[in-house]
């Protein structure tokens, strides 16, 4: 989870929402590949959740799932430029933004999950790519790096972090990086591998 001022303890309470916000989420993934059954949730660490999906969503709780379908070319150096999301695999609360279709728009206020990754094509040039969360277009609440002396292969990022909003806050996913060439973010038609933005209620 990415530092930030708005990081709180997490009562016994609050760990009740997150868990549910897991559980959902993992209803929300196996709802696409139209699965059921255990699924177990964790980072690169830590096991942070053990669900049985049972194919149900909470119906209490705005979601937001988006993707990409096609690929996305991004200048040399191009630090913080927002990523594009044409695709609409769930939004329960009208939360992505049609106008602007870089924006998850929050309508409800409180405490919210977002998550992100992008998959970068390969270039042997540079040392970093990035995945950020930028709030309102100035404030950055989640971060993911891959740092490492080649990249002639794909590159895929993620993040994610925790964090409370007002009414009318919105968030975009940013791609950043330092190669000497332009970039791409790979989207896919078929949702493969295509880069995925989501956001998900947790509690006021």
């Amino acid at each position: 989870m990415a530092a930030n001022d708005d990081r709180r303890v997490l009562t016994a309470a609050s760990m009740a929402d997150v868990s549910l916000a897991l559980k959902q989420l993992s209803e929300m993934i196996y709802k696409q590949e139209g699965r059921k059954g255990p699924v177990t949730i964790r980072d690169e660490l830590h096991v942070l959740g053990d669900f049985f999906v049972t194919g149900d969503i909470h119906a209490s709780a705005p979601y937001a799932i988006l993707t990409a379908s096609a690929d996305q070319s991004f200048g040399i150096g191009a630090v913080s430029a927002p990523v594009s999301f044409d695709k609409e695999l769930e939004d329960t609360a009208n939360l992505h933004n049609t106008a602007d279709l870089t924006k998850i728009v929050v309508h409800k206020p409180g405490i919210w999950y977002i998550f992100g990754n992008l998959r970068y094509q390969g270039d042997s040039t540079g040392t970093y790519r990035l995945c950020q969360i930028r709030k309102n277009g100035t404030e950055f609440i989640g971060l993911g790096a891959t740092a490492r002396g080649s990249m002639t292969v794909v590159v895929d990022v993620t993040v994610s972090t925790i964090h409370r909003f007002v009414d009318n806050d919105y968030i975009q996913l940013l791609m950043g990086h330092d190669a000497t060439n332009n970039i791409t973010v790979l989207g896919s038609p078929t949702n493969v591998d295509a880069p995925t933005f989501g956001a998900i209620w947790l509690a006021f």
